[in-house]
């Protein structure tokens, strides 16, 4: 037995297959594909299999160096989902997000004080007498609304509306009012918009009604006669108190 063969058969060290060219280049173009990625398709066409798998491996860990390395000064230069966003350059710059128009939301009356019932419609059910139907419309405590209608009055072709509001004796108002025809002082109500007609129209006013206790209420009405849907049909938004 040659003795170069024993030590052939007794050496401790395995032997290492030897790589390829191929995959040895492939790995240093896709080392350089982090930076210019059209190296990575041409440099790895000529692998098999198994040396494909070992550069995406090898790839991908030195992907996520590049990228740790990088992070701290990379920026994102557009978003697709935020194209709207334009005002939205930085947000320490938005410190007066909860403004609405330079204004603090205090500045606006709370939803809880905005009162929009949307129209009331009301029917004479005797047309043609002298009495007018009442029916009460929206309450605002200590404020309620009336409103009044007459269908062909006193045998007529006239149809009258009024509305109303019932406030605390003592009562103070500002504003402008539309031929009120239903006023009575003594018993705290107030007229707040008429209209008489014998065709179609309406009438609007707006007012401030403040009652003795504090309380203060904005008011916006209308009153339609002649209208399709009804005999009268009432508009009404109050803000407050």
């Amino acid at each position: 037995m040659r003795f170069s063969t024993i030590l052939q058969r007794r050496d401790p060290m395995p032997r290492i297959k030897q790589t390829s060219p191929a995959l040895v280049v492939s790995i240093i173009a896709l080392t350089a594909a982090v930076v210019v990625p059209a190296f990575a398709k041409v440099a790895t066409s000529a692998l098999s299999k198994k040396e494909k798998r070992v550069v995406r491996k090898i790839g991908r860990a030195q992907a996520n160096r590049q990228i740790t390395r990088r992070a701290p000064k990379l920026s994102v230069a557009r978003a697709n989902s935020a194209n709207s966003a334009n005002t939205a350059n930085s947000a320490e710059t938005a410190g007066n997000a909860e403004l609405l128009d330079g204004m603090n939301a205090t500045a606006f009356a709370p939803a809880g004080e905005i009162h929009t019932p949307g129209r009331f419609v009301v029917n004479d059910p005797t047309p043609g007498d002298v009495s007018a139907y009442s029916e009460e419309l929206l309450a605002v405590p200590p404020f309620s609304f009336r409103g009044r209608c007459y269908e062909d009055y006193n045998g007529g072709a006239t149809d009258m509306g009024g509305l109303a509001i019932e406030a605390p004796s003592n009562s103070s108002f500002a504003g402008f009012r539309s031929k009120s025809f239903v006023d009575f002082p003594d018993s705290g109500e107030l007229g707040v918009a008429e209209v008489e007609s014998t065709g179609n129209e309406v009438r609007a006013s707006h007012i401030i009604v403040v009652a003795p206790s504090g309380e203060v209420i904005s008011v916006t009405a209308s009153v339609e006669v002649g209208d399709p849907a009804g005999d009268c049909v009432f508009g009404v938004t109050v803000i407050g108190p």
